[in-house]
C-alpha cells in the first residue's frame, strides 16, 4: 500500500491513497493493494535483467495459463529478514539463468511501486517513509536507503524517526478515538493495545492516551508503553507464549495420572 501526506499553506494535513491499475483483466477496478509478486522476464545478463511486478506479473502468469517459463516469486517482502548477500536462482522465458540478490529484487520492486504512484498522482516524490515490523526496521532501512540514495536527491526516514507497523496502526486508532472525543467529550482518556500478526512476525504495541480541548483544537497526549523497558514483539512474544505453554502443561500433568512422576 502507498499513500501521501502533506500540509498545505494553512497547515492542514491532507492525504491520498494510491489505487494501482489491476491489469489482469479489462474489467478489474484499481486496487489499493499491490501484490508482492516478482516474475523474471529477461535474465540474459546482469545489465539486462527485466522483472515484472505486482499486477503485471500476475497478468503474465494468467497469460501463460499458470505455467510460467520464467521464475516467479511470491510474498517477496519475507526476504527483508534475510542476509543482504542471499541470492536466488532466476530463469527467464528463454532459459537464461542468473543469480540475483533478494534485496536487489526488493529494491527493484519498491522503485517500481514508486514509479507507478508517480504516474497515478502525477508528481515526483523525494521524501519517503517505510513501515515494517519493529524487528525488521533496520533491515528495511538498509534496503530503502540504498534504493533511494541521498546523493540522488532522496530522503528516507531513518530507523529512529520512522514508525513500525504496530505503532502506525495504533496512531490510526487514536485518530478515530479523537473523532469520538469531539462528539462525546466524556471519552477523553483510555488505553489501546494493538496486536499486529503478520507473515511470520507478531508485534504488540500499547499506549495510554488523553484528549483535552484547547483554543486551537484538540491537544492529544500519547504515552507508548512497553514491557521491561523494551519494545514487545517478535521473539519476545514467542518466548512468552512458550512460558505460558509450560505453565499450562505443568498444571495438566500435576492434575492427571502422571502427577506422582512430576
Amino acid at each position: 500500500t502507498v499513500g501521501t501526506w502533506k500540509k498545505d499553506r494553512e497547515k492542514n494535513p491532507t492525504h491520498e491513497i494510491v489505487a494501482f491499475d489491476d491489469v489482469t483483466t479489462a474489467e478489474k477496478k484499481p486496487n489499493c493493494l499491490m501484490p508482492t509478486i516478482a516474475y523474471v522476464l529477461n535474465a540474459s545478463s546482469a545489465d539486462s535483467v527485466q522483472l515484472l511486478f505486482g499486477f503485471e506479473a500476475k497478468k503474465r502468469l494468467i497469460e501463460m495459463d499458470y505455467q510460467p517459463k520464467g521464475s516467479i516469486f511470491y510474498n517477496i517482502k519475507q526476504w527483508i529478514s534475510t542476509d543482504p548477500d542471499f541470492t536466488v536462482s532466476c530463469n527467464d522465458e528463454n532459459n537464461h539463468n542468473i543469480q540475483l540478490k533478494v534485496h536487489d529484487i526488493i529494491s527493484m520492486f519498491l522503485r517500481y511501486v514508486v514509479e507507478q504512484a508517480e504516474i497515478k498522482l502525477k508528481r515526483h516524490f523525494v521524501n519517503f517513509h517505510f513501515s515494517a515490523p519493529i524487528k525488521l526496521k533496520a533491515r528495511l532501512y538498509a534496503i530503502t536507503s540504498k534504493a533511494f540514495k541521498r546523493e540522488d536527491g532522496y530522503t528516507v526516514a531513518d530507523v529512529q524517526s520512522s514508525l513500525d507497523e504496530g505503532i502506525a496502526i495504533m496512531y490510526e486508532r487514536i485518530s478515530e478515538l479523537r473523532e469520538e472525543f469531539l462528539k462525546t467529550p466524556q471519552k477523553n482518556r483510555g488505553d489501546v493495545m494493538i496486536i499486529d500478526c503478520g507473515g511470520g512476525t507478531t508485534d504488540v504495541a500499547r499506549c495510554r492516551y488523553a484528549f483535552a480541548s484547547s483554543d486551537v483544537g484538540v491537544r492529544t497526549q500519547i504515552r507508548v508503553r512497553s514491557v521491561n523497558g523494551q519494545y514487545f514483539g517478535g521473539n519476545e512474544l514467542t518466548y512468552r507464549i512458550f512460558q505460558l505453554l509450560k505453565i499450562k502443561l505443568s498444571d495438566y500433568y500435576k492434575r492427571g495420572m502422571q502427577s506422582e512422576k512430576i
